[in-house]
Parts: C-alpha cells; sequence; structure tokens
C-alpha cells in the first residue's frame, strides 16, 4: 500500500505525464520548434524528454533568478510545470539572434529556450543546461546601410532607412563618423546622406541600431585636381611655398602652394608672387584635400589682372 507522500509523488508525475503528453501533441499539431522564436510571449511551450533522459525545453519563462540558477515555468495558459535550470561553464548561453551571453545578463520573465539532462528531483523537474537561448535579449552586433530621412544632432541620432533592417533610429555618441578618409563631427550629417556601412548593436524590440562607427558616402571625384576661379582675401607672405585664402564658388578656401607650384600672369608667364595682392582675380589648378577640405593643393596659379 503506498503511502501519503508517495500517492502525492505519482499524482503528480502523472500530472507532468499528461502535461508533457499534451505538450507534445500541441508541439505537433502546430508544427512547433525549439528554432522559431515564440510568438505569444511564453504563453505556450513546448516539452520534451528523451529515452536518454534529455530535456528539451522551448519558449519557458524565468520566474526568479539565484545567481547561475534560474527558477523557469513552462506554461500552457493557466497550466505549468515547474523546471529548475541551473547552468555553469560549460553551458552555452546565447541571446535571440546570436551572440554570447552570461549568466548575469539573464533576467526574470526573460522566456528562454534550452537542452540538458535530467536530473533527480522531487517537486520539480531539475536539469544543468547544456545551451540555452535568451529570446528576451534582442540584440544583434552587425551593419546596416541606407539613406538617412533626418538627423536629431542635439541626441546624436538620425533615422535611416536601411537596406537591411527597415526603418530604425541610429545612435552614435563616441565621435565614431566619417566621411571618406576623414572624421567629422556629428552635426556635419545632413538629411540625405548614404550611409555605406553602420557598425554596432541593433535592438529588435525598439528598432534602434546603437553604432561605434558610421561611414557617411562621400564622391571621390571632387578631390581630383582641376580648374578653379577666386579672389584673394589675403597672403600669408609673397614667398613660396606659402599660403593665400581666397573666395571661390561661393567658399572660402586656403590655397596651399609650394616651391614646386608654378606662378604666372594672364598670359601665362612666370611672374613674381611678390606682384599679387588682396582683391585680385586669379585661376589656379588643384585638388580639394580630402582631410581638410577648406585646403587646395596648388599646382599653377594665374593672375587674371596682371
Amino acid at each position: 500500500m503506498l503511502h501519503n507522500k508517495q500517492m502525492k509523488k505519482l499524482a503528480y508525475l502523472t500530472a507532468v505525464a499528461g502535461m508533457l503528453a499534451a505538450s507534445a501533441w500541441y508541439a505537433i499539431g502546430q508544427n512547433a520548434s525549439p528554432i522559431v522564436p515564440p510568438l505569444d510571449n511564453g504563453k505556450t511551450s513546448f516539452v520534451q524528454i528523451g529515452p536518454d533522459a534529455k530535456l528539451t525545453v522551448y519558449a519557458a519563462k524565468i520566474m526568479q533568478v539565484a545567481g547561475p540558477t534560474f527558477y523557469t515555468r513552462a506554461l500552457w495558459g493557466d497550466v505549468f510545470i515547474r523546471i529548475i535550470l541551473k547552468t555553469n561553464d560549460k553551458s552555452a548561453l546565447v541571446k535571440r539572434f546570436g551572440g554570447k551571453i552570461v549568466a548575469t545578463d539573464i533576467s526574470q520573465g526573460d522566456i528562454i529556450s534550452f537542452e540538458g539532462k535530467l536530473e533527480s528531483g522531487d517537486a520539480y523537474l531539475v536539469t544543468t543546461a547544456t545551451w540555452l537561448k535568451d529570446w528576451s535579449i534582442q540584440t544583434a552586433e552587425g551593419d546596416v546601410s541606407g539613406t538617412i530621412s533626418s538627423v536629431d544632432t542635439p541626441n546624436n541620432s538620425f533615422v535611416l532607412s536601411s537596406n537591411e533592417r527597415g526603418v530604425i533610429n541610429v545612435t552614435n555618441n563616441n565621435g565614431g563618423v566619417w566621411k571618406g578618409a576623414r572624421n567629422i563631427q556629428f552635426s556635419e550629417i545632413k538629411t540625405g546622406d548614404r550611409v555605406t556601412s553602420a557598425s554596432g548593436v541593433y535592438n529588435d524590440a525598439n528598432k534602434t541600431f546603437a553604432a561605434d562607427t558610421v561611414k557617411i558616402f562621400i564622391d571621390k571625384t571632387i578631390f581630383y585636381p582641376r580648374n578653379f576661379a577666386g579672389i584673394i582675401i589675403s597672403l600669408a607672405n609673397t614667398v613660396l611655398p606659402t599660403e593665400i585664402t581666397v573666395t571661390s564658388e561661393g567658399k572660402e578656401y586656403t590655397l596651399v602652394l609650394d616651391a614646386k607650384t608654378i606662378v604666372l600672369n594672364n598670359l601665362r608667364s612666370p611672374i613674381a608672387l611678390a606682384r599679387f595682392v588682396k582683391g585680385d582675380h586669379i585661376r589656379f589648378y588643384g585638388a580639394i584635400q580630402e582631410l581638410e577640405p577648406s585646403k587646395i593643393k596648388v599646382e599653377v596659379l594665374r593672375n587674371l589682372d596682371l
């Protein structure tokens, strides 16, 4: 004759067996799989126990955290099974979109899937995880690209119509913004700029992307040598090498002249730079400097007023 405690344990195991059978039927009927992310916030779980006592649980909810041990429930509406889940340094812990995590990253209320071998237990199922995926940690490291639709300079953020994840909000607080070879200020980002690559961490829960680096497209042809026209504002001195400040194409530039710069008059004959004065109209051939776009390295300088 069974004692009262044995009868209670038998009743519990019978109930567990019934729920496992129900969950298996539900899983087959709904084509459930531990690979597919839970869509109902962990209200329906999948539990499977193999003949080798391997326990597979899908979409369980963490009810309590005790260091590396988690008190979880496999749920079917109001019906549940309690499972004590232990982790150790051999447990492979990952977040929803891949990437390793540690036990301290996991929180109460998280929805998880895991696998382990059943251990001896009385009122609970007990296992140590060989692997665990936390579906609630919805971040992923990677890259995005696309076109900037709006910029919030005070908050170092912009809205990006990305090719990979749709419309997302991108933040960058570490100054890692590059336009070509130049590290630029966030304030230099403009609506319509094309982001060739932004590297960082994407959060699927709120559609945000924390970028470590942002690379803005720049047309390299603007740095090719070409002809300019302008008016002299000032000269540093009249002996090469030197610099001249000019206005050209509606902007102010610093012309960098070195010892090889050819200086000519309007008839293209050599002339002394000492004859150049403020207000002279000039033409020059040179290249805008990518690292210092306000400077033009001049190869040929011609004074149209002489």
